[in-house]
């Protein structure tokens, strides 16, 4: 009788672990199939990108990031200078402007080194390119003592290329089948070619004596940038 017990629920275990054997199989298996393998990410802390991630197969893809950045700022403020000088005080306006804008275009190999239910972790490189452009402008004018003040004007715009290459590596949780969110660091480097071009004029009264300048420089340089971690939202179709 105990013979028959034992052989029954020997029976009964070897048939529930060859159950939960397929179990686990088939949801290992829902788990890398069912993941589609069309993902845009949309990046919005430390940085705005947008990337597709495409040619799913197994645990390696493909993406496209596109990287944009853009400010502008303009301010006007009231000038009062005082000094020993004759005349002793200059009363005027100083107007500030500034630009910049940047766009970064990568395509990259990633390969998913781990993956459960739960979420997956991933790293990956591939070159990149980059274009910036900045405008800074800034003007002063003195009307006050009249016929005795100036007016000065400043410029200075700075564009150029950068090319390299980048490495990432970042974490995703699944929050559905088709909604994730993620966090990456990046490694940057690369060439670097930028051109400076700064203008100067100014023309002072009484005698409206005039006195202009302008100045270029060019830059070629090797460059490394550490990117601190950029979070966004995953959606894949």
């Amino acid at each position: 009788m105990k013979l028959r017990t034992l052989l029954v629920l020997s029976a009964l275990l070897i048939v529930s672990s060859i159950n939960n054997v397929s179990m686990a199989q088939v949801q290992d298996s829902v788990v890398k199939t069912n993941l589609p393998g069309n993902t845009f990410y949309v990046y919005f802390i430390n940085g705005y990108a947008l990337a597709y991630k495409f040619y799913n197969s197994g645990n390696s893809d493909l993406r496209l990031r596109i990287d944009l950045s853009s400010s502008y700022s303009d301010t006007k403020g009231d000038l009062n200078n005082e000094s020993n000088s004759v005349p002793a005080k200059h009363i005027g306006e100083i107007t500030r402007k500034s630009s910049s804008n940047n766009i970064t275009a990568e395509f990259a190999y990633s390969y998913n080194f781990y993956r459960s239910r739960l979420g997956q972790a991933y790293a990956g490189a591939g070159p990149f390119i980059s274009y910036e452009r900045r405008k800074n402008e800034s003007s002063v004018n003195d009307n006050y003592p009249p016929q005795s003040g100036y007016t000065q004007t400043n410029s200075d715009l700075n564009a150029g290329f950068t090319a390299g290459l980048s490495a990432f590596i970042g974490l995703e949780a699944f929050l559905s089948q088709n909604l994730r969110v993620f966090a990456e660091m990046q490694l940057t480097g690369g060439r670097e070619w930028s051109k400076l071009e700064s203008h100067y004029d100014s023309i002072y009264q009484p005698n409206s004596s005039r006195t202009t300048s302008f100045h270029t420089e060019t830059d070629y340089s090797w460059f490394y940038n550490v990117t601190s971690v950029r979070v966004g939202l995953g959606i894949s179709i």
